[in-house]
């Protein structure tokens, strides 16, 4: 007879309440923002391709439900990520870094990079949202002769 566990395995994330969050020392900041302007960068590029299917233009490409969908799942969870868990972790450093310290200006760096890519996520959510609705499957829904019953 075969177990049934509700166990996530460590790399699929489902079946049981997500952990706490591991908060790093203020000496961990250098390797955050690395990891912050690394996706900032990606974020970025990833935006330039989805501007070419922007809806109304006159040469938009055109994409699929399934890609849309999966963009507005990830980047999604990831917008979600960087409210609650980067922010979170910039407001623990400034707390405890003192003003006009090499730290705290690193800190400040970190959230601001942190708010910037807030909001080229929030853009490409946005612009997402607007291709959803002209994808390749709707278009071609639109397009095809109706049957008479």
């Amino acid at each position: 007879m075969t177990r049934v566990t509700t166990r996530r395995s460590q790399a699929s994330g489902v079946g049981h309440a997500p952990r706490p969050p591991i908060w790093r020392p203020v000496t961990a900041v250098g390797m955050l923002t690395a990891v912050v302007a690394e996706q900032l960068k990606h974020t970025r590029a990833q935006l330039a391709v989805l501007e070419q299917a922007r809806p109304g233009r006159p040469d938009a490409k055109i994409l699929d439900n399934y890609t849309v969908l999966e963009t507005l799942r990830i980047y999604g969870q990831l917008a979600a990520d960087y409210r609650s868990l980067f922010a979170e972790q910039g407001r623990r450093w400034h707390a405890e870094t003192i003003a006009d310290t090499p730290a705290r200006h690193a800190v400040d760096a970190y959230i601001e990079l942190v708010k910037a890519n807030l909001a080229v996520l929030d853009e490409l959510l946005t612009l997402a949202g607007q291709i959803q609705n002209h994808t390749l499957e709707k278009i071609m829904a639109k397009k095809r002769p109706r049957t008479k019953p």
